[in-house]
């Protein structure tokens, strides 16, 4: 037999042997069903390394955020004090304990303004400059309909959102400060921009009224309803204040549940959560049909019953 050529040997040795591995070769495709488990398995799976994660954080933070609420007695009567003085004073204007100032309000309009111009997607003016009067007359020139209203009339409306001073109830005050109290004497802020600064850790979802469990922080809206909604979220602090691990624990099943419905029924995120109100056993449902109408019987039910009326008769 001839041995081979040179040329012979070069070709052999350049030609792709079974163990040599097959990069321009397409990997065969897998079937739908197993491409889908994967992708739910690892979903899942990172679902599970950030709840126990959310819910390390949660403990870690819990012995910063929990302060217990300074009480004295004052000409026979008892005084609260927590130790963040920005919630003693919101739970004292909402009692009418103690008033807004106009540079409290001014700044909370700025920044309900500031928001309203990256939801309009305009360029926002230079509010530092700006009294209430003026604010109310851009707002009016800016919002769909605001140029059929007048500048007085506005102001008024004002007067009956954000009043400088609410009745002093004192039946609702020491109910509500035992409230606060009873819930894990959580942090309240108003919910807007500039007043969203939270003790401890803060959170990824964009500000609106809600709960921080994280930071054992109630955020509320004070354009419409403050009080209300402070007892609606005060509903979250009890259970988490209550029931940490069950409740996180609950909230990882909303989400992945919202996340399904998401998925499989094409809607929405926001709208997909939004059936958690209605899912019995979920986090949403325990703490709106079940907690909050409990909190919400007595005195704090008969003032917030006032406090609607007053609104909309503009007394």
């Amino acid at each position: 037999m001839n041995e081979p050529t040179q040329l012979e040997r070069i070709v052999e040795k350049a030609a792709p042997t079974d163990s040599t591995p097959q990069t321009s070769r397409k990997k065969p495709k897998k079937p739908f069903l197993h491409r889908a488990c994967h992708g739910a398995y690892r979903t899942m799976k990172g679902a599970a390394v950030a709840s126990v994660l959310g819910f390390t954080a949660m403990v870690a933070n819990y012995y910063a955020t929990h302060d217990n609420v300074r009480i004295k007695q004052a000409q026979g009567a008892a005084e609260y004090a927590h130790p963040d003085r920005q919630t003693t004073h919101i739970l004292n204007y909402l009692t009418g304990k103690e008033p807004l100032s106009r540079n409290e309000r001014l700044r909370l309009l700025i920044s309900f303004g500031e928001e309203l111009c990256k939801v309009m997607h305009i360029e926002s003016p230079d509010f530092s400059h700006m009294n209430e009067r003026q604010f109310v007359a851009w707002m009016l020139h800016t919002t769909p309909g605001g140029k059929e209203d007048t500048v007085d009339s506005a102001l008024k409306d004002l007067d009956v959102m954000i009043p400088l001073q609410r009745p002093h109830n004192p039946e609702l005050y020491t109910t509500l400060w035992k409230m606060e109290m009873d819930v894990g004497a959580p942090y309240v802020r108003w919910s807007t921009g500039r007043e969203n600064q939270e003790r401890g850790l803060g959170t990824i979802v964009s500000d609106t009224t809600k709960y921080n469990p994280f930071s054992n922080t109630v955020r509320m809206h004070p354009f419409s309803g403050p009080l209300e909604t402070l007892i609606a979220e005060f509903s979250h602090a009890r259970q988490f204040n209550g029931s940490p691990f069950t409740s996180y624990m609950r909230g990882a099943e909303s989400v992945l549940r919202t996340i399904a419905r998401a998925v499989f029924e094409r809607r929405s995120l926001g709208d997909a959560y939004h059936q958690e109100y209605a899912t019995p056993g979920s986090l949403e449902y325990e703490a709106h049909k079940i907690i909050e109408p409990r909190l919400k019987r007595g005195v704090i039910g008969r003032a917030l019953t006032s406090d609607i009326e007053r609104t909309v008769n503009g007394d």
